[in-house]
Order: structure tokens, then C-alpha cells, then sequence
């Protein structure tokens, strides 16, 4: 987490966290569904958020 002000100043310049521990913040890419999940386990990398959810909702819900 951004729990500097060093951190979070650079945050606020670059768009990048910047901290030593924890994963490496993942560029967007059109193709690659990739970002941080902050959870009580501490911050992870996941491809596909709530992906399945989400499509269950889609399927649910067609549209009109």
C-alpha cells in the first residue's frame, strides 16, 4: 500500500507505485485483463477479475 508520502507523491507523478515490496504494478493492454487485488492477504496480481461473475451476470441479464 501507499503508506509513504514518498510513495505516494511518486504515485501522483508517474501513475506507478512505488514500493519495494510487494508485485509489480501491470501495464494496461487492451488484450490482458490484469490488476491488483488489495486484499487482507496484501496485494496480488489477478488476471480476470470476477471474470466468472461477471459473465454470469451477462448471461442473466441479456440486453434489450
Amino acid at each position: 500500500m501507499l503508506t509513504s508520502p514518498l510513495a505516494r507523491g511518486l504515485f501522483a507523478k508517474t501513475g506507478v507505485p512505488a514500493q519495494e515490496s510487494g508485485p509489480a504494478w501491470p501495464s494496461f493492454t487492451p488484450d490482458g485483463d490484469r490488476l491488483i487485488e488489495f486484499s487482507n492477504n496484501g496485494a496480488v496480481v489477478v488476471r480476470d477479475f470476477g471474470r466468472a461473475h461477471l459473465d454470469a451476470l451477462e448471461t442473466a441479464t441479456p440486453l434489450r
